[in-house]
């Protein structure tokens, strides 16, 4: 995970930095999690969109970490989007097919 849960932090790996991936609250500023990878958080984020819809996710913005940047994922509709995307793009790779990303 994002070493010491500080914003703007990312994981020293053995051949310099990984990415890690931050999920905040755009409403109240806060960290709501930290995953190690893109796809555990876009499982993640899909388990909550399947258990409660796209409302939970309208008030959240991923982040990714790396090299000290962040760079914003998706964050609102636009993460909404994104998860539904990606989901389809991970059942591509399962069915066979890859995506381009």
């Amino acid at each position: 995970m994002c070493q010491k849960s500080a914003p703007f932090r990312e994981r020293q790996g053995s051949k310099g930095t990984n990415p890690c991936f931050q999920l905040w609250d755009i409403t109240t500023g806060n960290l709501v999690t930290e995953f190690d990878s893109e796809d555990e958080a876009i499982e993640a984020l899909s388990g909550v969109q399947a258990d409660d819809g796209d409302d939970p996710l309208l008030e959240l913005a991923l982040f990714r970490f790396q090299d000290g940047r962040p760079t914003l994922v998706a964050k609102a509709s636009d993460l909404v989007l994104y998860v539904a995307a990606r989901r389809e793009d991970n059942q591509g790779v399962l069915g066979g097919a890859r995506s381009p990303h």
